[in-house]
């Protein structure tokens, strides 16, 4: 083992891992001492072979080459609760084929969107601004995510002598252009500035949030294609008149946090 190799803990990995897959991981911890790199039970390689579900920790005064950045970085899973009874599930279970073309549209219209994606260009103007509530400094579209749909539940009500019907929908993956910007600012910088500086950067908390705002929209397009009973609320950081849902629950699967980054795999929700 060089000077500069890190810690590999395989105390947590559910199997044990291919050559490729350890090779991946030594690489993760090759360039500093100072990192640990911890697999978690669903560890695995992605289609473009990098290592997921895993926490990796370093030195913030390390250079941010060590960082096992992705082009996925903050992709989030977002759940929404419809008030929904069981009319609306009836009606899209008993005619599965039509929800299924239904959902088809959804993505269509999104692929067919001619805005401008989200991209870093949308970020809002700190120092131009006078108003309080800052906003996107042009309209975006979303893109087409790694996932999208309703899910059915059948549980107890709150007084548990009931059963009902729920409905949410799901929305999961990542901003892909503008994390494709970030991964491209973290190669032209990694050498030359900090884990700490580059963590700092005002980049990473707006893709953070704009990520989930990005599949609040999706979420929007889903529930009126379906005709689902949602409340909607309105994007009060866009430019245009546009409508969002507020998320039950969210979770990042590639959250980049100090002092630890932790990258989840979005297969293995």
């Amino acid at each position: 083992m060089s000077d500069t190799q890190g810690t590999l803990l395989l105390d947590f990995a559910h199997r044990q891992l291919s050559k490729h897959e350890l090779d991946v991981a030594h690489n993760c911890v090759a360039c500093s001492k100072h990192t640990r790199l911890t697999l978690l039970p669903n560890q695995a390689l992605d289609p473009t072979c990098e290592l997921e579900d895993f926490v990796f920790d370093c030195c913030a005064d390390d250079p941010a080459s060590v960082l096992p950045l992705t082009r996925s970085t903050f992709a989030t899973t977002a759940v929404y609760e419809c008030m929904a009874d069981s009319i609306v599930f009836l009606r899209i279970s008993s005619d599965t084929a039509c929800a299924t073309a239904e959902l088809v549209e959804v993505v269509r219209s999104v692929e067919e969107d001619e805005a401008e994606p989200l991209k870093f260009d949308v970020m809002p103007d700190w120092n131009a601004t006078s108003s309080a509530q800052l906003q996107d400094q042009r309209p975006w579209r979303e893109s087409v995510p790694a996932k999208i749909g309703v899910y059915h539940v059948f549980i107890r009500s709150t007084e548990q002598n009931t059963r009902k019907h729920k409905l949410f929908i799901v929305v999961s993956g990542h901003c892909p252009h503008a994390s494709e910007e970030l991964y491209n600012l973290w190669l032209d910088a990694r050498h030359t500035i900090t884990v700490k500086q580059f963590l700092e950067c005002a980049e990473l908390d707006w893709l953070r949030k704009a990520t989930v705002r990005h599949h609040n929209r999706l979420a929007v397009r889903l529930a009126k294609r379906l005709g689902l009973a949602v409340r909607f609320m309105h994007d009060v950081e866009a430019v245009a008149a546009t409508s969002a849902l507020l998320p039950t629950t969210s979770c990042i699967s590639r959250d980049l946090w100090p002092p630890s980054i932790r990258v989840n795999h979005p297969h293995h929700e």
